[in-house]
């Protein structure tokens, strides 16, 4: 498999220097010793793009995790083999030596602190954006990259996964771009309502944040497809 389709059938994503080699040059099928075990921290919405991204590039997916059982159901029915957990802390203790690589597709206040605590237990990690919400959680991220060096992580933004955005860049650097100007725009969603929902017996609220947990309050609640992995 050419590394550009590769890139297109993974959407992008894709854990592109820890796939086994034998996937990457098209020799075959991939040995087990080689192929890739990936437990998806979230399981629904942009996560399911991301899973079947995964095991279409030949990944195997070994665990999966989410809070609600509506959103993850079409995931655990596409792969019967995965143990499905609600709490990716008991996943990852459960799987650990099976595990190779997570992908995180949550909502976005637990990016920072899933990714930095999967890396302190030596995984690969391809996380979905925004990677953190603040400097001190992008500031933890790094520090934990730097303690492991080999790992491999990934930001998922598609956009700098093509070629496309190299072959640009190569353009700007050698002048045959022309002058570029800066250019600063906005996106508001202010004054966009939002429908309203009912509390869902099918999540685990608790589950949520990483936050001290508070009760649930109607007015504090959010659009389900904007927050949920």
């Amino acid at each position: 498999m050419k590394r550009r389709d590769f890139l297109r059938a993974t959407g992008g994503v894709a854990l592109f220097n820890v796939l086994p080699r034998s996937l990457i040059a098209g020799s075959g099928a991939t040995p087990p010793s080689e192929t890739v075990c990936v437990a998806a921290i979230g399981a629904g919405g942009r996560a399911g793009a991301d899973i079947n991204g995964l095991a279409g590039a030949g990944a195997r997916i070994i665990g999966l995790c989410d809070v609600d059982d509506r959103r993850s159901g079409g995931m655990r029915k596409k792969f019967p083999q995965a143990p499905y957990f609600k709490y990716y802390r008991e996943m990852l203790d459960r799987l650990d030596k099976e595990i190779d690589a997570v992908m995180i597709g949550v909502p976005d206040h637990w990016h920072a602190t899933m990714a930095v605590e999967c890396l302190k237990r030596g995984k690969h990690v391809q996380c979905e954006k925004p990677l953190a919400q603040s400097y001190h959680e992008m500031d933890a991220m790094l520090e934990a990259a730097k303690v492991h060096p080999n790992l491999v992580t990934q930001a998922m933004n598609q956009g700098h996964a093509y070629d496309t955005i190299r072959d640009f860049r190569e353009w700007v650097e050698a002048g045959t771009a022309g002058s570029q100007e800066p250019n600063t725009s906005a996106l508001t969603v202010l004054g966009i309502p939002r429908p309203s929902v009912q509390k869902s017996g099918s999540i685990r609220w608790q589950l949520q944040s990483p936050s001290v947990f508070v009760p649930y309050i109607v007015q504090n609640r959010q659009t389900p497809g904007r927050y949920f992995g």
